[in-house]
């Protein structure tokens, strides 16, 4: 359903844009995808070679399981590379919990404060 709005703009109310991935998207990951995305949440700026001895010691997956879950996060950009880092480091990418909206549309559900 598109609806216009004030600034000229169809606002998709059924599809609305993605402004990055959330729990929600984490949470119906396969358990090993799951898993490396905790670990590296709770471990920022991580190589995939301190991933891989971490989650291999408690037994979710062997060193080749956890590299292909690993290249697949990157590929759909759970996992962005950190920039500036002498060998590659890793960080989850989620976005924000407020999606970009139009500023019209902030200001019309504001309008009766």
């Amino acid at each position: 359903m598109l609806e216009p709005n004030p600034d000229g703009q169809q606002l998709d109310l059924v599809n609305p844009p993605k402004v990055g991935f959330t729990m929600a998207d984490v949470l119906a990951l396969p358990d090993l995808e799951r898993q490396l995305i905790n670990w590296l949440q709770r471990q920022p700026d991580s190589t995939l070679a301190a991933a891989i001895a971490s989650l291999s010691q408690t037994g979710a997956g062997d060193e080749s399981a956890i590299r292909t879950a690993f290249d697949g996060l990157l590929e759909r950009g759970f996992i962005r590379t950190v920039k500036d880092a002498a060998e590659p480091r890793y960080r989850v990418h989620l976005g924000s919990m407020r999606a970009n909206r139009p500023q019209s549309y902030w200001k019309r559900l504001c309008e009766d404060e």
